[in-house]
């Protein structure tokens, strides 16, 4: 689910759970200030949107630019734990 969505469920699911309580996790896509916001904070995955819009943007110019040759780039998400999920017992 988006951070959005994410965050309404965490918030209407507050006064019931504190953390992750009674097996409920929830994580979210898009890493946006309102995961932090939320009670518990939402895990999320940052998909590196930021990052993504500059290489793209770079590889554009470097086209435009008459480059005969663009590189592969990979760029990893990464994935911001907050109380919304909890790591498995033994890890």
């Amino acid at each position: 689910m988006t951070v959005h969505l994410g965050f309404g469920h965490a918030q209407s699911n507050a006064a019931r759970i504190a953390g992750v309580r009674d097996g409920l996790a929830q994580a979210g896509i898009d890493n946006i200030p309102y995961g932090e916001l939320s009670a518990p904070t939402l895990t999320s995955v940052d998909t590196q949107s930021e990052t993504i819009g500059e290489v793209a943007m770079q590889k554009r110019v470097d086209m435009l630019g008459g480059k005969d040759h663009i590189e592969h780039v990979t760029i990893e998400p990464c994935l911001i734990v907050r109380d919304s999920t909890a790591v498995a017992e033994g890890r």
